[in-house]
């Protein structure tokens, strides 16, 4: 499903892919009676993927938002392990 205003669907905004691509390949191996049916089993999965897609930016949305600081705010900085500040000397020795 495409987006007027974009002219792409959600999968192709959020993972710069063609869910359909992928799924064509398929069509070499399944023989002649039973590619209606794959086509429309097709079209399910991608309806249910651009569906779940929007879910979980709806979700996203709703649930965090975006922290702005001004130059003169003070902040926690939370490094993950073995990331250090420029400047401090090795733990291993203070």
């Amino acid at each position: 499903m495409t987006y007027k205003t974009t002219g792409y669907s959600a999968t192709e905004l959020i993972y710069n892919i063609k869910i359909s691509e992928g799924l064509k390949l398929l069509n070499n191996i399944i023989s002649q009676d039973r590619l209606g049916q794959r086509f429309k089993y097709r079209q399910k999965v991608i309806k249910i993927l651009d569906l779940t897609i929007i879910k979980v930016k709806a979700y996203y949305d709703a649930n965090y938002k975006t922290l702005y600081f001004q130059p003169s705010d003070k902040v926690f900085l939370r490094l993950y392990y073995n990331y250090r500040l420029a400047g401090d000397g090795n733990r291993k020795f203070i």
